[in-house]
């Protein structure tokens, strides 16, 4: 599954995020995002950010990476196409037309050591044999350092 659009917006009324995931051949995953999971995942993100850019990871000065990473995050900002909407049209659920609570994180590692993917899974025992697992390494578009 190739990432197509991603979307989140803030629900008062349950006081979440929504985060809705289309993917290309018409695949859609609705997930709910507490705030306590927002702030287990953030830095795993950064993380894969950081490791996913030779320039970034050669650098052992932790503020070096920051700069860096900001710089990044700028160009790929730029480069954006913020304009267009999201598209839900025609969209497959596997997952079902009720966003998952997502509850727990955890990463994966490559050979080298370095973060790789991410599993996420939702909240519940019904829920235990489902995850979501995302092979993929965000750019540091997506994550600007604090």
């Amino acid at each position: 599954m190739r990432l197509h659009q991603i979307k989140i917006d803030y629900e008062p009324g349950e006081d979440r995020l929504l985060m809705l995931i289309s993917a290309q051949g018409g695949v859609e995953l609705r997930m709910w995002l507490t705030r306590r999971f927002v702030k287990l995942l953030w830095p795993l993100l950064v993380k894969l950010a950081e490791e996913a850019s030779p320039k970034i990871r050669s650098q052992a000065n932790p503020e070096a990476r920051r700069a860096l990473l900001g710089l990044e995050h700028e160009q790929a900002v730029a480069r954006a196409d913020f304009t267009k909407e999201y598209d839900a049209a025609g969209s497959e659920r596997p997952l079902g037309d009720a966003p998952l609570l997502l509850a727990s994180i955890q990463t994966g590692q490559d050979r080298n050591s370095s973060p790789s993917s991410l599993c996420a899974r939702p909240r519940g025992r019904a829920s235990r044999s489902r995850s979501i697992r995302c092979s993929c390494i965000p750019c540091a578009g997506c994550c600007r350092p604090r």
